[in-house]
Order: structure tokens, then sequence, then C-alpha cells
């Protein structure tokens, strides 16, 4: 059953009560393609994502913690210019205080625009389920050259850097960028080559969902 009221009060116990795993989790998703967005006083988290079976799995989790009132929608889309129709899942939490907690941490207002940057202890919240979660998110595994791609556009190439830097001081995984290839030249995406991808496969895969294996090349 949905609840469709949550008192201001029990939205402070949701709020401490959720585990250092869903910190985790949502660290990885916000790495990727996840987006926290004010609602009035606080914040709430909207997932949108083409693999269904995923974004069903991240539904379920949040679900756990009493923290979704509608279920997972189909979003049909189609492009004005090309007629194409792009079709993706997704469904948004309740507004509380912990993802109020989470926007401060990962947005920043730069003149009128407001983007996602890398908190600046990112060393620390780069745990190996984060990992996975930013890999489910928005990884990609480049069959030609067994390699995982990592599409870090949205960041800057320091930002990027900084990324790389945590993978190799904790993980020993050394990368490499390079350029995206879209909108913009300095756009980058961290790169785990061939020679890395079993110490990579073997960090994430126990927390990877299955219906996401196939980034990482499994």
């Amino acid at each position: 059953m949905f609840r469709h009221y949550v008192s201001p009060e029990d939205k402070e116990k949701l709020s401490k009560a959720l585990p250092s795993s869903f910190d985790e989790i949502n660290t990885g998703m916000m790495l990727g393609d996840g987006n926290i967005r004010m609602n009035g006083k606080h914040a709430l988290l909207s997932i949108q994502q083409k693999n269904k079976e995923f974004v069903d799995h991240l539904w379920i989790i949040c679900n756990g913690f009493d923290l979704v009132v509608n279920p997972v929608k189909k979003l049909i889309r189609v492009d004005k210019r090309s007629h194409n129709t792009t079709i993706a899942y997704g469904f948004q939490t309740l507004t509380l205080p912990y993802f109020t907690d989470l926007y401060k941490r990962w947005y920043q207002k730069v003149g009128k625009t407001t983007v996602k940057i890398i908190p600046v202890d990112i060393e620390e919240l780069l745990t190996p389920l984060a990992i996975a979660y930013w890999i489910a998110g928005d990884g990609t595994f480049d069959k030609s050259k067994s390699r995982v791609i990592l599409c870090t556009d949205n960041f800057t190439k320091e930002e990027c850097e900084l990324l790389q830097n945590v993978l190799l001081k904790k993980y020993n995984i050394q990368t490499y960028l390079k350029l995206s290839g879209v909108k913009s030249k300095d756009q980058y995406r961290i790169v785990i080559p061939k020679r890395e991808l079993e110490k990579f496969q073997t960090l994430v895969v126990d927390h990877l969902h299955p219906s996401v294996y196939y980034r990482i090349g499994l």
C-alpha cells in the first residue's frame, strides 16, 4: 500500500533512519544520471532510466524505506525535430530533509545556473557499492576495446581527474580520460582500460544488479 501523506515529524524520522548503504547508493547515482531537485522547502530524488528492471530495483529499495508514494511510471517522449520516440521509466521520492542535505553537497550555483559538482569528501564516499551504482547509472562497456567507460560529461576535467585519483589511491585502478566527442571539446569521460578490467569487475560485481552486468562486460 502506498502512503498518501507523511507528516513533517515522520519525514525527520525517515531521514535519520536511513542506513549508510543508502548513502553509498545515492553517491553512485549522483555520479551518474541521478537528479536531486528542490521541491519547496526540501528536496527529492528523481530517477529516470531506460532499464526498467534496474529502475524497479531502485524503487524497491526506496519503498523499503517508505520513501516513495507512487509506482514507477513509463515515460514516452517524442523529439520535436526528429520525431523519434524514446521510452524511459522513472519515479521520484518523497521530499525530505535527507535529500536537501544531499542537494547542498552535490549542487552549486554558478551565476544563474545550478550545476552538479563532486563533493569535497568524495574519497570517503566512493565505496565499491557506490562505484557499482555509478556504473549502473552511467557506465558503458566498449566491446571493441574491452574497456569500461564512465560518462562523466557533466563534470569538469579537474573533477574527472579527482575521481581518477580516488580510484587509483583507494583501489589501485588506473584509468585515463578521453574526450566525450559530444557537445563541447572540454567534456571528458573516465576509461577503465582492458588491463584493469578484471580488477574492476572483481571490485564491483558483488554489488551490481544482474540487469546491468553488461555494463562491465559480463
